[in-house]
């Protein structure tokens, strides 16, 4: 729990930080932020300054380097050395591209060279000439920059939100990220409504050599393996923030088993198929022992018939024979969908990704046994042993469906958003940035939106948190 109030508390002093109260929201996926940039706008790109090195000696030295590294003399020009940097705030800059003639070397290599990367960082101490913002980088710069701010050619990457945390470890051709996620987002849970989060392990297996898609589309197979573990009941008592209703939902003892596969199509990549699976890995039997006060509950209406007939039950209210307590377990949620990613325009200013499949969801009402004694808890269990508890899985046309709808622009001021059904539920996200490339706001809302809420469900979940993203 020390994990999830140190991402509550950052929420929390996003809520009092007042640059937030002049920013638009937009919806996006949650881990996709800035992807598919082609073209940079004259807008974002005054935040990636570049300039062409004309001190001779500068010239040479960078030469040298180029040749150290096995570039043929026939692709380096000591006239055409430009660098680009990441966005900065002192004279010392941050190399990310070092361009000599048409040869390149990319950030994760600039340590290579020693010295004189050293000696490009502080622009003082050589001859230089900033290029204008108004000309527009060549594909070599577009590719650092995208790097940069979706960074699959970097060591390391760090997200940190209330949403996601993630750590990118590993270049372009063996990286792989470690995510934890709080929620359920694939079937309208997000955040703590599932009373669920997970760690995640996602490899991509292989490149796109496309080359006209493989800026937005690094790779063409992504696998995840994970666990999903669950939040006891301490994450739903609002600690900080009163705003955030109670949720209900909880998965039981066990965890769960998780597992993902991303397929683009090799011969038009744009267009794929997604699989994601979740499934307990323990049934719910009266030999776990539970922790009551670990779990959400309810009581049933009264209008459901007597539920069992086992002794040792107590409640206080109805007679012994009869429970009507009870609490909602999330079992198995899983999608099949096919996608496609288009851009409008040549610059790719604008970007959309849809997705349409199916959907499952299942939740089982599970009893709650408690021991006749109350001193001696040991027996208290959740079964699923008793009659008249509800499973709520799909049974009809819109519980099945899955549809998704993305949207990512990227000129004058970047952002995103998604929209998505599933479950039968309306899920809606967003972000958009505060600062350069490092820090965003993300916001969710989840309504059930063909049907009435179920008595676990949240029927209108609004929640925000800043999203802090960080090169190494």
């Amino acid at each position: 729990m020390k994990l999830y109030k140190l991402f509550t508390l950052l929420f929390a002093v996003c809520l009092l930080f007042p640059m937030t109260k002049s920013v638009g929201f937009a919806m996006a996926t949650d881990s996709t932020i800035l992807s598919s940039i082609q073209t940079i706008d004259p807008d974002i790109l005054k935040y990636f300054p570049r300039w062409t090195v004309c001190q001779p000696e500068m010239q040479v030295k960078i030469q040298q380097a180029f040749t150290r590294l096995g570039f043929p003399a026939t692709s380096l020009d000591l006239n055409r050395i430009t660098i680009t940097a990441a966005p900065q705030s002192s004279s010392v800059a941050q190399i990310i591209l070092i361009q000599c003639g048409t040869a390149t070397i990319k950030k994760a290599d600039i340590a290579k060279i020693g010295k004189v990367a050293t000696e490009l960082t502080d622009k003082s101490t050589y001859c230089y000439k900033d290029v204008p913002l108004t000309e527009l980088p060549d594909k070599d710069q577009r590719d650092a920059i995208i790097n940069y701010k979706m960074p699959t050619n970097t060591t390391h990457s760090i997200v940190l939100s209330g949403f996601e945390q993630a750590l990118k470890i590993g270049n372009e051709d063996v990286g792989f990220w470690i995510i934890n996620k709080l929620g359920t987002d694939e079937v309208g849970y997000h955040f703590w409504s599932a009373g669920e989060a997970k760690t995640i392990l996602q490899r991509p297996l292989i490149k796109n050599d496309d080359k006209d898609s493989k800026i937005a589309i690094p790779f063409l197979v992504n696998a995840k393996l994970g666990y999903g573990y669950r939040l006891n009941n301490e994450v739903a008592t609002k600690d900080f923030l009163n705003v955030i209703p109670d949720r209900q939902l909880s998965i039981a003892q066990g965890g769960k088993f998780i597992a993902g596969l991303e397929l683009f199509a090799p011969f038009h990549p744009q267009a794929g198929i997604n699989f994601n699976l979740e499934l307990p890995l323990q049934p719910v039997r009266r030999s776990n022992t539970v922790d009551f006060g670990s779990y959400r509950s309810y009581f049933i209406s009264e209008d459901r018939e007597d539920i069992g007939d086992e002794t040792g039950i107590v409640d206080p209210t109805i007679p012994a024979n009869r429970v009507r307590e009870v609490v909602p377990i999330l079992r198995a949620t899983g999608q099949v969908t096919l996608f496609y990613n288009w851009w409008i325009d040549e610059k790719a200013d604008n970007f959309f990704r849809a997705d349409a499949g199916i959907s499952y969801a299942e939740v089982r009402e599970a009893a709650m046994f408690k021991s006749s004694n109350p001193v001696n808890r040991f027996d208290d269990y959740l079964g699923f042993d008793a009659t008249n508890l509800l499973t709520y899985k799909p049974n009809e046309f819109a519980d099945w469906l899955y549809l998704k709808l993305e949207y990512r622009n990227q000129k004058d001021f970047p952002f995103g958003m998604s929209i998505q059904y599933s479950n039968q539920i309306l899920l809606g996200s967003a972000y958009v940035p505060l600062f350069g490339e490092w820090l965003y706001l993300e916001g969710k809302y989840s309504t059930p939106l063909t049907r009435e809420a179920r008595p676990f469900e949240l029927k209108n979940f609004f929640m925000i948190s800043p999203v802090l993203r960080l090169t190494i």
